[in-house]
């Protein structure tokens, strides 16, 4: 699938014959990332305009509000909902992370943190009812990185 080299897709259609996007699309986490990537270069892949700039920047702002903050329970603060995307932020010790997440049936996740110049992407087949166990990956790169610079990181992860 070019421009972005998707390696497999699999996609269900809905009886009417359209596609399934709400359930039944699916793919590698690496393919999965590229599309967190995507959004954090703003609509670009290799220096190539896949999508709008305007496009992506509509797609995280929140169009319904959806306060959730329960800091007992979870480091991610839920803000609202966009285009396909939950916006939130990570407020850590004295630093605020922007963060905005693409969720999926069974816990799968693509969760971007602009900040950080970074890109999450967990597959999971939990679908126990209330399990949350793959966002808590995400939750676990704000805590341990959210000290560090974009430049920081590359270095620790090379």
């Amino acid at each position: 699938m070019e421009p972005l080299p998707i390696s497999a897709i699999h996609l269900f259609s809905t009886p009417d014959g359209m596609p399934d996007l709400g359930r039944g699309l699916f793919l590698s986490t690496r393919d999965m990332a590229k599309f967190g990537q995507l959004m954090l270069d703003g609509g670009t892949w290799d220096d190539i305009r896949i999508v709008n700039q305007t496009w992506v920047d509509a797609c995280v702002t929140p169009y319904t509000e959806i306060p959730w903050a329960d800091p007992a329970q979870w480091d991610w603060q839920m803000g609202g909902y966009g285009y396909q995307w939950w916006t939130g932020r990570y407020q850590l010790a004295a630093r605020t992370l922007t963060n905005y997440q693409a969720w999926g049936s069974g816990q799968q996740l693509v969760s971007v943190f602009p900040e950080l110049d970074l890109v999450i992407a967990a597959t999971a087949r939990v679908y126990s009812p209330g399990s949350q166990d793959a966002h808590k990956v995400s939750d676990c790169f704000a805590r341990n990185c959210s000290q560090y610079s974009c430049d920081q990181l590359y270095t620790l992860t090379t």
